[in-house]
């Protein structure tokens, strides 16, 4: 039986505060947790998470080589597939001279643009 690792990513806004935003990721995480252990529980080939990890994207020092954008169109963030540190769990898309566009926003530009046609 080969072991698979499935990652997901969960955006949370949190207070500049640290005691707040620190009290708040690990209410969040406990609920996740909880959430997915109840999920699986009658599920012998599920080995719930046991924490989280927590990636500060709006962080200078922390996110200076962080593959993480806002989309120019919808503002939701992203990640750029072209580039090798993909953000798994995230909307994808495309960074293209500066300007980040996920995915969604681009396949509904074509789509537009083809239907002027």
């Amino acid at each position: 039986m080969e072991r698979v690792l499935c990652i997901y990513a969960l955006l949370v806004r949190v207070s500049d505060a640290s005691e707040v935003a620190n009290r708040t990721l690990t209410e969040i995480t406990q609920k996740a947790t909880r959430s997915l252990f109840d999920a699986f529980a009658h599920c012998p080939h599920v080995d719930p998470p046991d924490g989280a990890k927590y990636v500060w994207i709006d962080r200078d020092l922390e996110s200076r080589n962080l593959n993480v954008y806002s989309c120019a169109v919808c503002g939701n963030i992203g990640t750029d597939w072209r580039q090798p540190n993909i953000i798994h769990g995230i909307r994808e898309g495309v960074c293209s001279r500066g300007r980040f566009v996920c995915d969604a926003c681009r396949d509904e530009q074509m789509t537009m643009d083809n239907s002027l046609r």
